[in-house]
């Protein structure tokens, strides 16, 4: 035991401990790392649940919207097949015209690309749908088509969004 004391260079012995401490804090540097990259993911993930979340609500919003102005629309368009006035635009519609042009803003705001220019495409199709003033029943059951396939494309958009796993605004 003697000899091996002997052998030592304690000479070396500041730097072989420098080495040590050195590499201890390089194993815990590393792992901070590594806890710090879970911490990241799991914060992504939170934030794609929540965009996913104002998502799904406003589109839920928007088809709500669409839906009571599509009602509002309707029952105008089925007085003037009973024979009543050819007044296609009344103070009921504008409140919600206006509520989902309101909605259209949020879906611009927070969804997708494509979701927001088929929703665009959806208003101005209910925009489009009663005229002001005569009317051209033909046309009336074309254009009535259009809102189905308007909202049809619109719930075919939502669901591929809501899938999307990043979260981001596409």
């Amino acid at each position: 035991m003697a000899t091996i004391i002997a052998v030592i260079a304690w000479g070396d012995v500041p730097t072989w401990l420098l080495v040590i401490a050195t590499a201890i804090g390089g194993a815990a540097l590393l792992w901070q790392l590594v806890l710090q990259r879970r911490q990241l993911k799991e914060q992504q993930l939170i934030v794609a649940q929540q965009v996913r979340a104002e998502r799904r609500d406003v589109y839920a919003q928007m088809l709500a919207a669409l839906r009571e102005w599509d009602d509002e629309q309707g029952s105008i368009f089925e007085r003037f097949m009973q024979g009543g006035p050819p007044v296609f635009y009344s103070t009921e519609v504008e409140p919600k015209r206006r509520a989902a042009v309101d909605v259209l803003a949020k879906v611009q705001l927070v969804g997708s690309l494509a979701v927001a220019e088929t929703a665009v495409r959806a208003v101005a199709a209910r925009e489009d749908f009663l005229p002001r003033e005569g009317a051209d029943i033909e046309d009336l059951v074309a254009r009535s088509r259009d809102l189905g396939e308007t909202e049809r494309a619109l719930l075919n958009a939502m669901p591929a969004d809501l899938a999307d796993a990043d979260g981001g605004h596409s």
